[in-house]
Protein backbone atom coordinates (compact mmCIF):
# COMPACT_ATOMS: atom_id res chain seq x y z
CA UNK A 1 0.00 0.00 0.00
CA UNK A 2 3.08 2.25 0.57
CA UNK A 3 4.23 1.78 -2.81
CA UNK A 4 0.94 2.83 -4.18
CA UNK A 5 0.46 5.72 -1.80
CA UNK A 6 3.73 7.63 -2.20
CA UNK A 7 4.88 6.40 -5.93
CA UNK A 8 1.91 4.93 -7.50
CA UNK A 9 3.25 2.27 -7.89
CA UNK A 10 1.16 -1.28 -7.81
CA UNK A 11 2.65 -4.32 -6.36
CA UNK A 12 2.09 -8.01 -7.12
CA UNK A 13 2.97 -10.27 -3.99
CA UNK A 14 3.36 -13.85 -4.55
CA UNK A 15 3.68 -16.46 -1.26
CA UNK A 16 6.62 -19.12 -0.81
CA UNK A 17 6.09 -21.96 0.42
CA UNK A 18 5.66 -22.90 4.05
CA UNK A 19 8.83 -24.83 3.46
CA UNK A 20 11.13 -21.55 3.34
CA UNK A 21 8.52 -19.03 4.31
CA UNK A 22 10.00 -18.15 7.72
CA UNK A 23 13.45 -17.40 6.18
CA UNK A 24 15.29 -14.32 5.19
CA UNK A 25 18.57 -14.31 3.10
CA UNK A 26 20.22 -12.04 5.75
CA UNK A 27 19.37 -14.96 8.05
CA UNK A 28 20.70 -17.22 6.00
CA UNK A 29 24.19 -15.77 5.21
CA UNK A 30 24.61 -15.19 9.07
CA UNK A 31 23.77 -18.39 10.52
CA UNK A 32 26.23 -19.70 7.51
CA UNK A 33 28.83 -17.32 8.54
CA UNK A 34 28.84 -18.74 12.06
CA UNK A 35 29.34 -22.35 10.47
CA UNK A 36 25.55 -23.71 10.96
CA UNK A 37 23.61 -25.84 9.07
CA UNK A 38 21.66 -24.43 7.03
CA UNK A 39 20.89 -27.11 4.54
CA UNK A 40 17.26 -27.45 5.54
CA UNK A 41 16.82 -23.87 5.30
CA UNK A 42 17.61 -23.33 1.66
CA UNK A 43 16.90 -25.47 -1.69
CA UNK A 44 19.86 -28.12 -2.32
CA UNK A 45 20.42 -26.12 -5.78
CA UNK A 46 21.40 -22.48 -3.56
CA UNK A 47 23.35 -24.85 -0.70
CA UNK A 48 25.64 -26.54 -2.71
CA UNK A 49 26.91 -22.59 -3.83
CA UNK A 50 27.55 -21.76 -0.26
Amino acid sequence: MTNRAVAGIETVFIMTSAEYGFTSSTLIRRVASLGSDVSNLIPKSIYKHL
